[in-house]
């Protein structure tokens, strides 16, 4: 399954092909994504996070929700006008929550963090190797530390 983003979320999607078409796609479907032919294609059935039980038609889209095991459709028109592919890898993340992790678990601070990391991951993907790359990390990282000692100065030193 591909990763794609959109400002500003990121989710994991796939295509779903007709399944009577390509019968060995079905293996390749994710837990929670049964194979339900109608009307002579074949399509799928979802489970929704709010428990409703969706078809989908080949050629659209399904997409993760923030739970695990739930996914949503979305029709191709506009998965094509809203989502493009993600140039950050898996490990590319990881790699920015290593750098910018905070023990913390405030809420303000997993905030901060997670928009940091979104920005560490960004710039670790598009900006060239070197000086300024470098340069760009370092000041995120100030920005992080600063935003946090921010939250927690006392009142007259904010």
């Amino acid at each position: 399954m591909d990763t794609f983003e959109s400002r500003p979320a990121t989710i994991q999607a796939f295509r779903l092909v007709d399944l009577n078409e390509h019968p060995e796609a079905i293996d390749d479907l994710p837990h929670g994504v049964m194979p339900w032919p109608t009307d002579g294609r074949g399509g799928a059935r979802i489970v929704t996070i709010q428990g409703q039980s969706v078809y989908v038609r080949p050629g659209e889209w399904i997409a993760t929700e923030a739970k695990p095991g739930y996914y949503y459709p979305i029709a191709h028109d506009v998965f094509e006008r809203r989502w493009r592919k993600s140039s950050i890898t898996p490990e590319g993340r990881d790699a920015a929550r290593v750098r910018f992790f905070t023990a913390s678990e405030h809420e303000d601070v997993v905030a901060l963090r997670d928009v940091i990391v979104e920005l560490g991951a960004q710039i670790e993907a598009r900006v060239p190797a070197g000086r300024n790359k470098a340069l760009a990390l370092t000041a995120l990282e100030d920005v992080q530390m600063r935003g946090n000692r921010a939250l927690f100065a006392p009142e007259g030193l904010r």
